[in-house]
């Protein structure tokens, strides 16, 4: 690892999801307030002044604590990041900021929950969680990277089973994403790379032997793949879940 330290900031959805709930709690709050300024509340559906009296204050109480969390993560998201550099690593939200240097790291445990997984970091005296959710898809894969490889294989816990479930699926979704991306920039798509492939024979018979080998030769070949998957799967924490295979790519994305 370098000595500069890269730092990790939550993805800017996170904030946007954050402003649309403080602008629809909001509304929701002054809705609820409007409610005891109704003139007949009869109209309405209420059956009395104390049924609005219920209603609307229950729903102030609702919508104020949800809009009072949505600030919280608002601010929290310009105060999150996670920094790793040679030193050790460091995250820090709102209401913490936890800093621990490589030579005092007991342990990490890769946890699996959620539909992105997370990850706890022991030290002999404390421990903080690092949580994947909130960053985008190539931090979180890089974030993985360098933790599985800055600490040893016998400190780490619950990373074949992690592997298998979250790393698999986005190197292969990164994957994805970057071929996706050269076919858009060379303006050749996936239909015109198939076409090429396409070959029509003029004996008929011949090219029903030919499809029947082809479909059979396809199905033994997705049977190796399966097979090479799950022997990949076993041996997560060897290969390292093909981490090192986007890692160069994803380096030149993100500090070009």
């Amino acid at each position: 690892m370098c000595g500069i330290p890269v730092i990790f900031y939550p993805k800017v959805g996170v904030k946007n999801l954050c402003i649309a709930c403080t602008l629809g709690f909001s509304l929701a709050v002054g809705f609820s307030i409007g409610l005891f300024f109704l003139e007949n509340p009869a109209d309405h559906g209420f059956k009395n002044e104390n049924s609005v009296a219920i209603v609307g204050g229950l729903s102030i109480v609702l919508y104020e604590t949800m809009l009072i969390l949505s600030v919280y993560s608002w601010i929290s998201y310009h105060y999150t990041q996670l920094s790793l550099d040679e030193s050790g690593v460091s995250f820090q939200t709102l209401a913490q900021n936890n800093q621990l240097a490589w030579t005092d790291l007991k342990s990490v445990e890769w946890v699996m929950q959620g539909y992105h997984g997370g990850i706890i970091i022991y030290s002999p005296i404390t421990s903080f969680r690092v949580g994947l959710r909130e960053f985008s898809r190539q931090d979180r894969l890089e974030i993985i990277r360098l933790l599985n490889g800055q600490i040893l294989e016998d400190a780490q816990t619950g990373w074949p089973q992690f592997c298998h479930r979250f790393v698999i699926p986005l190197v292969n979704s990164v994957e994805q994403t970057e071929v996706n991306i050269q076919e858009m920039r060379s303006g050749k798509s996936s239909f015109e790379d198939n076409k090429e492939r396409v070959e029509i024979t003029r004996q008929r018979r011949f090219s029903i032997r030919f499809g029947s080998i082809a479909s059979l030769s396809r199905s033994l070949a997705a049977v190796v793949q399966i097979i090479r998957t799950h022997g990949s799967d076993l041996n997560a924490s060897n290969d390292r879940c093909g981490l090192d295979s986007v890692a160069i790519q994803y380096s030149e994305g993100r500090y070009s």
